[in-house]
């Protein structure tokens, strides 16, 4: 339905409205046709190297937090992820779940794009000095 994070259809549609779709699948066996609305929209990930290219510096939110690090979205449909090891100096390195939440807005530095697996790899601790 969208690139990005939605929580619910009802965020992007009512009951009743006409709207284009693309049909992705159509299994006669199962009598079962699979559409699609976000293959009708440009795909974020089309010139996401040139957007962020590494080194770019931005002020984001977290959309979700894990035990390996948190995700922050840099725009819809594009998230990079802060691995914990990219958070801070210190040895080991800090439990992402203790210093972060959701809705936390963080600045970021663009470590690596990789677009065909459609990842960005993020980094906090590149934007203070090694103690």
């Amino acid at each position: 339905m969208s690139w990005g994070r939605i929580k619910h259809p009802s965020e992007l549609l009512e009951v009743g409205q006409s709207l284009d779709v693309l049909v992705l699948k159509v299994n006669k066996e199962r009598q079962h046709v699979s559409l699609g609305l976000k293959q009708l929209m440009p795909n974020p990930w089309d010139n996401v190297e040139t957007k962020y290219p590494v080194g770019t510096r931005l002020k984001r939110k977290i959309v979700s937090v894990a035990d390996y690090g948190v995700f922050v979205e840099l725009e819809p449909g594009i998230e990079g992820l802060v691995h914990v090891s990219e958070i801070s100096w210190t040895n080991p390195p800090i439990k992402a779940r203790d210093s972060f939440e959701t809705g936390d807005e963080v600045e970021v530095v663009v470590l690596s794009v990789d677009c065909d697996r459609q990842r960005i790899g993020l980094g906090i601790k590149q934007l203070i000095p090694d103690p």
